[in-house]
C-alpha cells in the first residue's frame, strides 16, 4: 500500500507538471503571461494547487515512478494513458525548455548569469543512461 501511495504522488506531480509545461507554451504563443495566469489562479482559496513551468521534473522519483505503474498495468492488460501522455509531454519539452523566452526569468530561479540548467539535465540523463 504505501508503494501505491508514493506511485499515486508521483504520478499527480508528473502530470500536474506536464499541464503547466505545456500551457506555458500554449499561452506563450498567444502572447499571456503565464506567471499572471499561475498568479491569479492561485488566488482561489481552494481547488487549485501551484505547480510552476520549468525546465525539468526534479528529483529521480517523478521522471521514473510513473512508469513502473504502467509496466505493471500491461501485465493486466491495462493501458495507462494519461501516465503515458505525462511522460511524454515532460520527456519531450524538457530539452528545450531552456532554449523558450521565460522558462528561466521566473521569480523562484537563480539568475540566468549563474544558473546552468541544461548542464544538469543533461548530466542527470546520463547518469540514467537515457537519450532524450
Amino acid at each position: 500500500m504505501a508503494d501505491s501511495a508514493k506511485l499515486l504522488e508521483n504520478i499527480f506531480r508528473s502530470v500536474n507538471i506536464a499541464l503547466v509545461n505545456e500551457m506555458k507554451i500554449i499561452l506563450t504563443q498567444m502572447g499571456i503571461d503565464i506567471w499572471e495566469v499561475i498568479d491569479a489562479a492561485a488566488t482561489k482559496p481552494f481547488g487549485f494547487m501551484r505547480f510552476n513551468p520549468g525546465p525539468g521534473l526534479g528529483g529521480h522519483c517523478i521522471p521514473i515512478d510513473p512508469y513502473y505503474l504502467s509496466w505493471k498495468a500491461k501485465e493486466f492488460g491495462i493501458r495507462t494513458r494519461f501516465i503515458e501522455l505525462a511522460g511524454e509531454i515532460n520527456w519531450a519539452g524538457t530539452p528545450d525548455a531552456v532554449c523558450q523566452p521565460g522558462w528561466c526569468n521566473a521569480p523562484w530561479m537563480p539568475s540566468t548569469n549563474t544558473a546552468r540548467p541544461l548542464t544538469a539535465a543533461k548530466s542527470y540523463w546520463s547518469v540514467l543512461h537515457i537519450k532524450p
